[in-house]
């Protein structure tokens, strides 16, 4: 599985080659608009709990943002990208989940006839998420518009 490739290079890693993958994820995404590798590695991260391993360095860490901005855009196109994005919202720690709700909000913000959030929230497990799903529940209303 390539996904999980990708995965195990970016969670193990030194900077330059984080960096790469990531310019290369972008540059896939810029140039496939119908890609959802973005999407597949978050999602491959989580499920895997690799991103407390990760070191991004300064660059790296601006590339990670914008490869997590990539994923929510390509789940709203997505029919598995409501369930990705709540894998990795549930299995990621809070400054994480908390940019992936910004994320969800501002795409959601720009369609009023979106359903992501929607979709999003109701894929999430809550009898698997425990306490974590409890503080994202009092923060979500606070972070998406309606």
């Amino acid at each position: 599985d390539n996904i999980a490739v990708i995965t195990d290079i970016i969670s193990k890693s030194d900077i330059d080659s984080v960096d790469l993958m990531l310019e290369t994820i972008q540059t896939v995404n810029e140039n496939i608009p119908e890609s959802t590798i973005a999407l597949e590695v978050l999602s491959s991260m989580a499920e895997n709990e690799s991103f407390d391993e990760i070191d991004f360095g300064n660059e790296g860490q601006d590339l990670f943002d914008n490869m997590m901005e990539d994923a929510v855009l390509s789940a709203v196109d997505s029919e598995e990208g409501a369930e990705m994005l709540a894998v990795i919202i549930v299995k990621s720690d809070t400054d994480i989940a908390g940019t992936m709700l910004d994320y969800i909000s501002e795409v959601s913000s720009e369609d009023p006839n979106s359903t992501l959030v929607a979709e999003v929230l109701s894929s999430v497990d809550q009898s698997s998420v425990g306490v974590s799903f409890k503080v994202l529940y009092v923060e979500v209303p606070k972070r998406i518009k309606t």
